[in-house]
């Protein structure tokens, strides 16, 4: 028989590498979650406690939160799971655990701990994490994630992902998730939570009790027009502009994640197994040490189920922050662990089908350090079972100034007042598709799709100052330069 794969521990990889000398041996340490030699467990569950009495079963899971470990095998960090557990595999002597959170100021100081295994014996220490909320602070986030790309005539799938980062429970009876489309150029099929409004490039929902550290999803799809219509024609290489909001905004501890903006270029083929940059190729050098949204989607292309799939994500430290590291939603449950710049997503016994499909949306911060010009860079590479990696497509993003593209001019579009305080009424011969707003150096700050002859746009969150407008219809495309007061 032919030697097709080796399973070891990390630390015998690089040697195995060498002595076999064949690159079509797959060589990882993917055949278990847990490590080959002897080791230790650390375990527990992590919830916050909303009620004020005590963690209990009641309370509300601590999902995907980091933990950094130093011990004797060095530092790394692992995250809770969907259920809010986290394992530590470790060796003899002291270990020690800290919490790390994106807003560290909406839960009470949490001391670090420690525990000290004499010997290497297979023993299981278990320490459960109570967090108590210190004050009241509700934020939440929405995500437009694309799960498969955009084609001439073909249908396209959307995550509508809506997380709370606070530590509150939110509620809203009527719609206040919403996503919204060019219903020109794609139509709505179905999804999988029925939308409660529904109107013109329009759909909304109303959600109830999310949890502190739960995310929810909406999976959409959409039709894309084919080149063959005859109004109003999709072909290669055109944009398709989405937007999703969640309220309430206006009590919100950090407002500017409640509103998504997405622009989707749309393609002639693509990969099933991809790495996306959701903010794009290109985006302002003011978002530099901002985050930006990766998905990762992965479909089993072989010939039986996988049992197993490992996805792993090298963070290059000069372009990014690898602390920042954030993982908004999975598809499947997934275990997650750092070690130096490397994340690895261990799906275990996912069972994936034949055409089945997974995916990670995660977020990480740029390095603060980085310039006008420079671009950052992300991959991965995706195991299914015994097979060697397939490597996902480059996902770079250059940070430079945008520019406003030249296209036909509408100049049938006629905007009022101007000055503005604030809203701004937009009147066309035909059918407006949407209005941008961009500041003097090029850079879009809001998005807004329409769909009527005679619509209004909100500038009031802006400073004062001049800004531009630029208002798509059907007919085509007109800036114009409004002042705000």
């Amino acid at each position: 028989p032919t030697l097709a794969y080796i399973c070891a521990d990390e630390s015998q990889l690089l040697s195995l590498v060498t002595a076999v000398g064949n690159e079509n041996v797959s060589v990882n340490s993917y055949c278990s979650v847990e490590p080959g030699a002897p080791y230790n467990t650390i375990t527990g569950t992590m919830r916050l406690d909303v009620d004020g009495n005590g963690c209990d079963g009641s309370d509300a899971l601590a999902r995907f939160v980091k933990l950094d470990v130093t011990g004797s095998d060095g530092q790394g960090s692992v995250y809770t799971n969907a259920d809010g557990i986290y394992t530590i595999y470790t060796g003899a002597g002291d270990t020690s655990v800290s919490t790390s959170f994106e807003n560290s100021n909406y839960f009470d100081l949490v001391l670090p701990f420690s525990h000290n295994f004499p010997l290497v014996d297979g023993s299981t220490f278990t320490q459960d994490i109570c967090l108590s909320p210190s004050g009241p602070h509700p934020d939440l986030e929405v995500v437009i994630a694309p799960i498969s790309p955009a084609r001439p005539g073909f249908e396209a799938a959307y995550r509508i992902v809506y997380k709370n980062k606070g530590n509150q429970v939110m509620s809203s009876d009527t719609p206040a998730v919403f996503f919204n489309f060019d219903a020109n150029h794609m139509t709505f099929l179905e999804s999988d939570t029925a939308p409660e409004q529904v109107s013109a490039g329009s759909l909304g929902w109303s959600y109830a009790d999310l949890q502190p550290f739960e995310s929810r999803v909406i999976t959409i799809a959409m039709q894309v027009n084919a080149p063959t219509n005859p109004t109003f024609p999709v072909n290669v290489g055109d944009h398709l502009a989405f937007n999703s909001q969640i309220s309430p905004i206006a009590t919100d501890d950090s407002p500017i994640d409640n509103n998504f903006d997405y622009n989707q270029t749309v393609v002639g083929s693509y990969d099933p197994n991809d790495m996306y940059c959701i903010e794009g190729d290109v985006v302002a050098p003011d978002q530099i040490g901002n985050y930006l949204h990766y998905v990762i989607n992965f479909e089993n292309t072989g010939t039986d189920i996988a049992e197993n799939v490992v996805v792993t994500d090298e963070i290059l430290a000069s372009q990014y922050d690898i602390n920042s590291l954030q993982v908004v939603n999975s598809s499947d449950d997934v275990d997650i662990s750092v070690d130096g710049g490397k994340v690895t997503f261990f799906f275990h016994d996912i069972k994936l089908p034949i055409g089945g499909h997974g995916n990670i949306l995660l977020k990480i911060k740029s390095n603060g350090a980085l310039a006008e010009g420079d671009s950052v860079l992300n991959n991965a590479n995706i195991f299914f079972d015994y097979n060697l990696p397939i490597a996902t497509n480059n996902a770079e993003t250059l940070f430079q100034l945008l520019g406003l593209p030249d296209q036909q001019i509408d100049n049938a579009i006629t905007i009022f007042p101007n000055p503005s305080h604030g809203m701004v009424n937009i009147k066309a011969a035909t059918n407006i598709q949407s209005v941008q707003v961009y500041d003097v150096q090029g850079r879009l700050l809001q998005t807004s799709l329409r769909n009527g002859n005679d619509v209004s746009v909100d500038i009031s969150s802006q400073q004062t100052g001049v800004y531009f407008l630029k208002i798509t219809s059907d007919k085509g495309i007109k800036t114009e330069r409004i002042l705000k007061n």
